[in-house]
């Protein structure tokens, strides 16, 4: 992905913009809120365009050289030696002198100033500096505000890091839900989100809200397009280290028959999203029924896991025909004063019809989802 240091900047057409962006760039670099641009066009100038006074209290002076691009215009030593013949007459006294030119890097002229700097019989009185206008790219993209200044078109402003995690947490949220419902593209609405996260408009979310987005994604790819998962979990782990980055580690590993490493992942994280990760990998290699032995033997219940996990307990117990789990775990939800996520509301309350029903008259449950 281009940076704003490898992105080539073209030099300003207008010889004023270039001043006003070789004002404000030294202003930053010299720790200077009072530089100024010195006097005008048609004014002596002493050749100094800018002046301002750095951080270590040195007085500064610079003067601006526009050069044409095509045909290509190069500085010369003999216009270096006659703006340092003009800039020693500036007052205050220099001690440093810089010229700032959009000509390109050019080793004649570099090598020029370094003997000026290094010879005692000069006797100019100040350091002297040349910038082309390759070295005044490079440090222009330090500081943003100024690209986004003066570069409008190449860098936007950017928008606070909290209205992309909303973003971020809105998408995701819908997804995890909507994904026990039949009809839903999990794995299509999965692609997206990570790709939005990874390389696409969601990429000035916060590290935090975009590592735990794409672990997520990672997990609800693991099965479905485990190349994508890997993807997923790669930008993730690009950005730093979470509980959701090892869930979906677990995932990959459970869907590669990895079972017994990915129980082990997970049950180093005491954290209910982590048991619930641990029921659902079960719940796909083993079936309804050993999974629920599996719960109840690690001393695992209604209270240990998170919605997902309770949402597949539900839906455990009811296409096993477990009415004493499913009836525990409706008493249980029932207790709640919380607000219920739309899965968990829809299959409790089919639950709850299919106690009241006779077996006979029993509701055919869809398929649980695998994630």
């Amino acid at each position: 992905m281009p940076t704003p240091s490898t992105i080539d900047l073209p030099p300003p057409s207008s010889w004023d913009e270039f001043e006003v962006i070789c004002a404000d760039l030294w202003s930053e670099i010299w720790g200077d809120r009072d530089t100024q641009l010195y006097g005008r066009g048609g004014q002596r100038q002493n050749g100094v365009d800018i002046k301002g006074i750095d951080r270590n209290n040195t007085q500064c002076g610079a003067q601006c050289k526009g050069k044409r691009n095509w045909p290509l215009s190069k500085l010369t030593t003999d216009e270096i030696d006659s703006e340092i013949a003009k800039a020693k007459k500036f007052r205050p006294k220099l001690d440093e002198f810089i010229l700032l030119t959009t000509a390109p890097n050019d080793v004649v002229v570099q090598d020029h100033v370094a003997g000026l700097n290094k010879s005692k019989s000069s006797g100019i009185g100040f350091r002297v500096e040349v910038y082309s206008w390759d070295e005044i790219r490079r440090r222009l993209s330090n500081y943003p505000k100024l690209l986004q200044k003066h570069y409008p078109g190449i860098f936007r402003t950017p928008v606070a890091a909290e209205i992309f995690d909303k973003e971020v947490e809105t998408h995701l949220s819908r997804i995890i839900s909507a994904r026990f419902f039949g009809g839903f593209d999990t794995e299509q609405s999965a692609l997206q989100l990570s790709e939005r996260l990874a390389h696409g408009d969601l990429v000035d979310a916060s590290p935090t809200t975009r590592m735990g987005g794409l672990a997520w994604c990672a997990r609800l790819l693991s099965v479905s397009n485990r190349k994508a998962a890997q993807s997923a979990l790669k930008s993730a782990k690009s950005l730093g280290n979470c509980d959701e980055i090892t869930i979906a580690e677990a995932f990959l590993d459970a869907a590669d028959d990895r079972v017994s490493d990915a129980l082990a992942y997970l049950n180093e994280i005491d954290t209910s999203e982590a048991r619930s990760a641990a029921l659902i990998v079960q719940l796909n290699h083993v079936g309804p029924s050993d999974a629920i032995r599996w719960s109840a033997e690690a001393g695992y219940g209604w209270n240990d896991y998170d919605n997902g996990g309770r949402t597949r307990l539900i839906l455990a117990a009811s296409e096993t025909g477990n009415w004493s789990l499913l009836e525990t775990c409706l008493e249980a939800l029932a207790k709640e004063n919380e607000s219920l996520t739309p899965a968990l509301a829809s299959v409790s309350a089919r639950a709850s019809l299919q106690l009241a029903l006779p077996e006979d008259c029993l509701l055919y449950t869809s398929p649980s989802p695998r994630d």
